[in-house]
């Protein structure tokens, strides 16, 4: 609140307290005096005395110096359910990277990747399973319960494994011809165990 000569108030609006900012408001209050009066304009800080803005101005003055504006927003359901989801993968991957069983399938799939399947009938992902463990009948598996003297392969000696069948014998070089070219026509041109019989050759296990 400002006072003329005789004493009497005029408010000039706290927003509009220096003439450099607003001269046309400050002027207006001005000119509604008489041209004979002199007017006298005392211009006070806006918190001046008002408990609590001294701290209120500090406090915000030195936020303005912090780079990071620090806010705590809580999780929503779905988020809570996303980071469960990933941080149970991350300890599954961790756990079958290490493990020193199931190597084969290791092999196969090194990455966990859940819900990361191939869409098949019934029995043609149980037969796709049988091959990815070894469980299939060939002379290795069933070595292993006992029912194969050596689990080697008649025709070369070697370990009759699904590996060593699907890459390598010269038994089924007929078959292992017209499948590679049946995957060139699907645009595979990466043939191992893994690309046969993981998610495909860019399956690669993660830093």
């Amino acid at each position: 609140m400002s006072r003329d000569i005789r004493g009497r108030e005029f408010h000039i609006p706290a927003a509009f307290t220096e003439k450099q900012f607003c001269p046309n408001v400050v002027d207006r209050n001005l000119t509604q005096q008489s041209p004979l009066e002199e007017a006298l304009v005392n211009l006070e800080p806006a918190h001046v005395g008002v408990e609590g803005n001294e701290a209120a101005d500090e406090a915000a003055r030195a936020r303005l110096v912090r780079e990071n504006v620090e806010v705590e927003v809580p999780f929503d359901r779905l988020e809570f359910r996303s980071i469960i989801k990933e941080r149970l993968t991350q300890q599954w991957q961790h756990e079958w990277s290490k493990d020193i069983s199931g190597r084969k399938f290791y092999d196969i799939k090194p990455l966990v990747n859940p819900g990361n399947s191939i869409i098949l009938p019934r029995m043609d992902q149980i037969k796709l399973a049988r091959l990815r463990l070894g469980h299939c009948g060939l002379a290795s598996g069933l070595f292993l319960v006992g029912k194969h003297r050596d689990g080697k392969c008649q025709a070369c000696g070697v370990q009759e494994s699904v590996k060593h069948v699907i890459m390598f014998c010269p038994r089924y070089a007929e078959e292992r011809r017209l499948l590679f070219i049946g995957l060139n026509v699907l645009g595979v041109d990466l043939f191992s165990v893994k690309t046969l019989m993981g998610h495909g050759p860019n399956q690669t296990e993660r830093a």
